[in-house]
C-alpha cells in the first residue's frame, strides 16, 4: 500500500476514534429540566488562509444623549498582517413593535475623525427576535414580553484605518456608538469586533468558520449543544484549534457550564457582554487529529441558580494539513469524499465543494497533496458576427471616432495561451488546471485534443467537473432616469473589482448560458425557478481563481468629469487582487481583431495571476518604493517583459517568473553583469534604458515617449526628444556579460558614467526624482509563489471593499436608484469609481477605484499598481522577435540563399528592414558596415507586411549575421506618429 493511502487510512481511523470519544462526552452530559436546543446556530461563512482571527469588545456604557458607546482595543495582531474580513456584532433589547431599532449604529477606528453610519450595511441575524433576559439576570429569563433580543452584524472592513504601507491598521482602538433610549424601546447590551487577517509569515494553513444565531439560554432552554464544522478536516498531527463566542446578559452572580469538546469551563459569561476565546495551545480544549468539527455545549448541571444568556456567535478555527503549500487542504486533494459522512465534501449549509481530487488525479497520480496545484476558472466576453453568434455588430465610441466590429470576436483565449502558462508552472512542479468548460465545438470553445488539453478540466462519465468557460455578451450600459452610465458607448467595459465580481457571481441558466430577459433572471434570483445556478459556484471560493477576459476596463482616459475622455475607457491591460482569487484581462483595444495579440494575452494572463499569487511589479510587495522596470528583475511581472516576454539566449520570447533574486546594484556604478558571480550567465536577456546619443544611432530608434512607469515626460524631456536625444529602450544582445549599458556595441568601454537604466518618472511625493541614481533590487518569484503565493487563494478581499466571503446572492441591490433591471449591466461599464455608494457612507468616488492598484485588502503596490496600458506599451518601439536565418538552395540555379523569418511585435507595423553584417558578431565595427538586405512593406490586400525575406546575394564560405527592425504606427497618440525600433535578435549562418 502506498504511503499516501496509509496516511489516508490512518486519518480516517483517527477520525472515527475521535467521533466515538465525542459521543461519550455527549452521552454523559446531563441536561436540567428545560428543553435542549440542538444546533440552533447557522453556518455563515468560512475563510481558509495563512493567518488568524481576533475578537475584542465589551458591554456598552451609560446612555448619554440617546446613545451609548462601547470602547475597546485590539492588540496582538502580528506586524505585516492585514484584514480580509471585519465583522462587527452587537445585541440589543428592542420593542417588538420595531425590531429594526437596534440598527441605529456607528463605527469608528482610532485615528479616524468620522463615526461611520453602518445602518445600511447591517444584517439582523434573528429577524423575528428572541425572548429577552430580565435586566437583573437569572435563569428564569423574565424579560418583558413586549420586547425582544435582536442580534446584529455589519461588515466594517472599509472603515478600518489604512497605514502608509497600504495594510489595515488592526492593533488600534475602536468606538461603537449604539442607539439607547434608556431601555424603553431600545437597550443595547454590547458590541464585539471580529477581525480575520492574513499573515503570509504564518506557516500553517487554517480554516475559520463563523456560526451565527439568536438564542436564549435560560430555564426554558437549559442545554445548548452546537456542532461547529466548516473546516474540512483538521491536521492529522497535533492540530491547533481556537474557539470564540459572543454572548450577552451573562452576570457574575449566576453561573453556567461551557464545555468545549467536553472540557469544562465554569461561568465564562459574567460581564453582560462577553467574547471569550479558548485555544488548544493554552490547554483550554483538545481537538482530535483529523477532526471535521468541534462540539460546544452550555448547560446548568450542578447549579440551582444559573445565568440567562442571549446570543450569539461562535467562531471556530482549526489548522489544516497542506503539505504541498498550495492552499488546498490535503484531505480534499486526496479524496472526493468526507471520511465522516462518506459523502462528497460540502459546507455545513449544504453547498458542495469542488471535487478537487477528481480534477487533479490521474491514473499515475492517485493523490494530489504531494505536489502543488493551481485551479483557475475562466469566463470571457464576445460580440455578434458571422463567425460567432448571429446578431447586431458591436460599435465602440460615437460619431466619427466610432469603430465597428462587423466580424464579431470572442475574448476566450486560444489554447496556446493556457498551454504557455501551464508549461511555465509545470516546469516548476506546479500542476495548473484551467476550467474553460467541457469539450465543445462552438466559437470560443475548445475541442478535445488542443495543445492546452494537459491543463484543462473536463467532465468524466460520472462527474460534472467542468463548470467554467461561460461566454458573456458585450453589452452597452443603457442610461435611464435613475441610472447614469459613464461609458454608454463602449460595450464590454467592466470595472474592477465590482463589475468583474458581479459578473462572476451573477445567476445564469443551468448550462451556464445567459438569460434572455430580466424576467428570467428575476425568477432565478427569487427562487421561482430551480433551473439556474451561479456563473461561479460559491463552493469554489477559496479553491479556484476566477479570470474574466473582457473588452476594456472601466478606468476613464481622463479623471476630469468635464472632459469628453471621462466617458472613454482607457486601455489598461488588466487588473487583479494582490493577493487573492480574482483577475481580469482587458485587451480589446490592443488590436488583433479586438482581442489583443496572442502573446500579450498569454503574458498578461500570467502577469495578473502573478498578482493573485502575491507578486508585484518589482517582485515582493510591501518592500518600499521601487519601479516597474528594474533591470535585474527577470520576470513577466516586470513591465519590461509583460508585452515582449523574456528573451532567452536565442532571442526567443519566453513566459516565466524569476527564479532567483539577482544582486542589487547602484545605477551610479553599473555592474559588468547581473549574476552574483563574475561572468555568470543569466537565464534571460536584460532590458534597460540608455541615452539615445550613444545607442547605434544610425538605426534612428525612436526615443521613449513616457517614463517606464507610465508617467508623462516633462517639457524639458520632450525638448530633448525633439532635439534627437532622449532615452531609448535597449534589449541585451545575449545572456553573458559584459552588458553593453550605453548600447554603443562596445562592451569593453568600462568604466561607464552613471546611468538611469530604469528611466524613472518625475519627482513625486512617494519616491526619488526623475534621473535619480538608485539602488535597484530584484526578487525571486518562484520560491515565493510555491511557499506563500499559492496559499493566498482564500485570502483576498471581496468586491468593493466588502469582507472576503461577501455574497450578494448574484443580485446585490444597494438601492438609491441602482436597479439591475433598469438597464444596469456590469459588462456595460458601471464603475463604482464613479461615485457608486452602497450606503453606510462608503463612496469610492473622486477617482478612487478599489481595484486600481491601491488595494487596502491586499497591499498598495509600489511598483505602479494599475497595470500597463496600450499607450504605455507603445511609448517605446518594439523590435521584431524570434528572428531566424537558415541557408537553403537557390531556386532555378546552383548555389544558396538565406531564408529569413521573424515574428511581428506589438503595434501596427508598416515596414520591416532587414540588415546583414559580415562575420559571426554585431559590434561597432561590423555594424558600421551593415548592408540593407530587404525592406518589406505590405502588399494589398494584406494590411500587414510579410514577416519573411530572402537574401540571394551571398558568397560561399562567408559568415553573415542578420537582424531586423520594425516601423510601426503609434495610433495611441493624436495625431498618429511613427516608431522606429531597435534591433531584433540576431541570426547567424555560414554559406556552404
Amino acid at each position: 500500500m502506498s504511503t499516501a493511502k496509509v496516511n489516508l487510512a490512518m486519518r480516517q481511523l483517527r477520525r472515527w476514534a475521535a467521533l466515538c470519544s465525542l459521543g461519550f462526552v455527549l452521552l454523559f452530559t446531563q441536561p436540567g429540566q428545560g428543553a435542549t436546543a440542538t444546533d440552533p446556530f447557522t453556518f455563515f461563512t468560512n475563510i481558509v488562509l495563512t493567518g488568524d482571527y481576533i475578537v475584542s469588545g465589551g458591554p456598552t456604557g451609560a446612555s448619554q444623549g440617546g446613545f451609548a458607546q462601547t470602547t475597546f482595543a485590539v492588540s496582538g495582531v502580528p506586524a505585516g498582517a492585514t484584514a480580509v474580513a471585519a465583522y462587527l456584532y452587537w445585541g440589543a433589547v428592542v420593542a417588538k413593535s420595531d425590531l429594526t431599532a437596534g440598527k441605529d449604529a456607528f463605527f469608528r477606528a482610532g485615528g479616524d475623525t468620522t463615526d461611520h453610519d453602518i445602518r445600511s450595511l447591517t444584517r439582523i441575524i434573528n429577524p423575528s427576535g428572541t425572548s429577552p433576559c430580565s435586566s437583573g439576570g437569572g435563569a428564569t429569563g423574565g424579560g418583558s414580553p413586549a420586547h425582544q433580543f435582536v442580534m446584529h452584524s455589519a461588515d466594517v472592513l472599509r472603515f478600518l484605518k489604512i497605514g502608509d504601507d497600504g495594510r489595515f491598521i488592526l492593533n488600534n482602538g475602536y468606538v461603537v456608538t449604539l442607539r439607547d433610549d434608556g431601555g424603553n424601546a431600545i437597550r443595547p447590551l454590547g458590541a464585539s469586533l471580529l477581525l480575520v487577517f492574513r499573515n503570509v509569515a504564518e506557516p500553517s494553513l487554517s480554516a475559520t468558520a463563523i456560526y451565527e444565531g439568536g438564542v436564549q439560554f435560560a430555564q426554558g432552554t437549559d442545554l445548548i449543544t452546537q456542532t461547529l464544522g466548516g473546516i474540512t478536516q483538521a491536521s492529522s498531527v497535533n492540530p491547533k484549534g481556537k474557539l470564540s463566542m459572543i454572548f450577552g446578559d451573562g452576570q457574575p452572580n449566576f453561573s453556567e457550564n461551557l464545555r468545549l469538546n467536553g472540557q469544562l469551563h465554569v461561568n465564562p459569561f459574567f460581564k453582560g457582554w462577553d467574547n471569550p476565546t479558548y485555544t488548544t495551545e493554552a490547554g483550554d480544549f483538545s481537538l482530535p487529529a483529523d477532526a471535521t468539527s468541534a462540539t460546544v455545549t452550555i448547560d446548568r448541571e450542578g447549579f440551582s441558580n444559573f445565568d440567562c444568556l442571549s446570543g450569539g456567535v461562535f467562531i471556530f478555527k482549526a489548522s489544516l494539513d497542506d503539505g504541498d503549500n498550495d492552499g488546498l487542504p490535503d484531505p480534499v486533494e486526496d479524496s472526493s469524499t468526507d471520511p465522516t459522512t462518506l459523502q462528497p465534501w460540502a459546507l455545513p449549509n449544504g453547498e458542495a465543494l469542488p471535487d478537487i481530487h477528481a480534477m487533479c488525479s490521474t491514473p499515475s497520480r492517485l493523490t494530489c497533496s504531494t505536489a502543488p496545484d493551481l485551479f483557475v476558472e475562466v469566463g470571457a466576453m464576445f460580440t455578434h458576427g458571422p463567425t460567432t453568434t448571429p446578431g447586431p455588430p458591436a460599435i465602440y465610441g460615437s460619431g466619427e471616432s466610432a469603430v465597428t466590429d462587423d466580424d464579431g470576436h470572442d475574448h476566450t483565449p486560444p489554447p496556446t495561451v493556457f498551454r504557455r502558462v501551464g508549461d511555465a508552472f509545470s516546469a516548476q512542479g506546479i500542476k495548473v488546471h484551467f476550467d474553460v468548460g467541457d469539450v465543445g465545438t462552438g466559437f470560443g470553445q475548445y475541442p478535445s485534443g488542443t495543445v492546452a488539453e494537459p491543463y484543462l478540466i473536463r467532465d468524466t462519465l460520472t462527474k460534472d467537473l467542468a463548470r467554467g468557460g461561460e461566454r458573456i455578451e458585450e453589452k452597452r450600459c443603457v442610461p435611464t432616469a435613475t441610472l447614469t452610465c459613464q461609458f454608454p458607448d463602449y460595450p464590454g467595459t467592466v470595472s474592477f473589482d465590482f463589475g468583474a465580481a458581479m459578473l462572476r457571481d451573477a445567476p445564469v441558466n443551468a448550462d451556464g448560458t445567459e438569460f434572455l430577459s430580466w424576467g428570467e433572471e428575476y425568477r432565478c434570483r427569487t427562487g421561482e425557478t430551480a433551473n439556474c445556478r451561479r456563473r461561479f459556484d460559491p463552493g469554489r471560493n477559496g479553491f479556484f481563481h476566477w479570470g474574466l477576459y473582457a473588452h476594456r476596463r472601466a478606468k476613464p482616459k481622463s479623471s476630469d468629469p468635464t472632459d469628453t475622455d471621462f466617458h472613454v475607457p482607457g486601455s489598461s491591460s488588466g487588473a487583479a487582487h494582490l493577493p487573492g482569487d480574482l483577475y481580469m484581462v482587458t485587451l480589446g483595444g490592443w488590436g488583433n481583431g479586438f482581442v489583443g495579440p496572442e502573446d500579450v494575452v498569454a503574458y498578461t494572463t500570467a502577469h495578473e495571476l502573478g498578482h493573485n499569487l502575491y507578486r508585484g511589479h518589482r517582485g515582493d510587495p510591501f518592500t518600499g518604493l521601487e519601479f516597474n522596470c528594474n533591470t535585474q528583475y527577470l520576470s513577466v511581472m516586470n513591465w519590461m517583459h509583460q508585452v515582449e516576454g523574456l528573451l532567452d539566449a536565442n532571442g526567443v520570447p519566453q513566459l516565466d517568473f524569476s527564479g532567483q533574486a539577482l544582486p542589487d546594484f547602484n545605477e551610479s556604478s553599473l555592474p559588468r553583469g547581473l549574476g552574483p558571480l563574475p561572468g555568470q550567465v543569466t537565464p534571460y536577456r536584460a532590458s534597460w534604458y540608455a541615452p539615445r546619443a550613444g545607442v547605434h544611432q544610425s538605426l534612428e530608434t525612436t526615443a521613449a515617449k513616457r517614463h517606464c512607469d507610465g508617467s508623462p515626460l516633462t517639457q524639458a524631456e520632450k525638448d530633448e526628444n525633439d532635439a534627437g536625444r532622449g532615452f531609448v529602450r535597449v534589449n541585451g544582445t545575449g545572456v553573458t556579460p559584459p552588458i553593453d549599458w550605453n548600447g554603443d556595441l562596445i562592451v569593453n568601454d568600462f568604466p561607464l558614467k552613471a546611468q538611469d537604466v530604469t528611466f524613472n518618472g518625475p519627482e513625486r511625493m512617494d519616491g526619488p526624482p526623475y534621473g535619480a541614481l538608485n539602488v535597484l533590487s530584484a526578487a525571486a518569484d518562484w520560491p515565493v509563489i510555491k511557499s506563500i503565493g499559492l496559499r493566498q487563494v482564500g485570502s483576498g478581499r471581496s468586491m468593493a471593499l466588502f469582507s472576503f466571503g461577501f455574497d450578494p446572492g448574484g443580485g446585490f441591490d444597494p438601492g438609491g436608484g441602482f436597479d439591475p433591471g433598469g438597464g444596469f449591466d456590469p459588462g456595460g461599464g458601471f464603475d463604482p469609481g464613479g461615485g457608486f455608494d452602497p450606503g453606510g457612507g462608503f463612496d469610492p468616488g473622486g477617482g478612487f477605484d478599489p481595484g486600481g492598484g491601491f488595494d487596502p485588502g491586499g497591499g498598495f503596490d509600489p511598483g505602479g499598481g494599475i497595470d500597463q496600458t496600450l499607450e504605455e506599451a507603445l511609448s517605446v518601439p518594439h523590435p521584431p522577435h524570434t528572428f531566424k536565418a537558415a541557408v537553403g538552395p537557390a531556386p532555378r540555379r546552383n548555389g544558396s540563399v538565406v531564408n529569413l523569418s521573424w515574428k511581428k511585435p506589438i503595434g501596427d507595423v508598416v515596414r520591416y528592414r532587414v540588415y546583414r553584417v559580415d562575420g559571426p558578431t554585431v559590434n561597432a565595427t561590423t555594424f558600421s558596415k551593415k548592408v540593407l538586405v530587404a525592406q518589406v512593406t505590405s502588399v494589398p490586400p494584406s494590411p500587414l507586411p510579410a514577416t519573411t525575406a530572402v537574401d540571394d546575394k551571398v558568397t560561399r564560405g562567408k559568415t553573415y549575421t542578420y537582424f531586423a527592425t520594425a516601423r510601426s504606427v503609434d495610433n495611441s497618440e493624436t495625431p498618429s506618429t511613427f516608431n522606429e525600433s531597435g534591433m531584433s535578435n540576431f541570426g547567424t549562418v555560414t554559406i556552404p
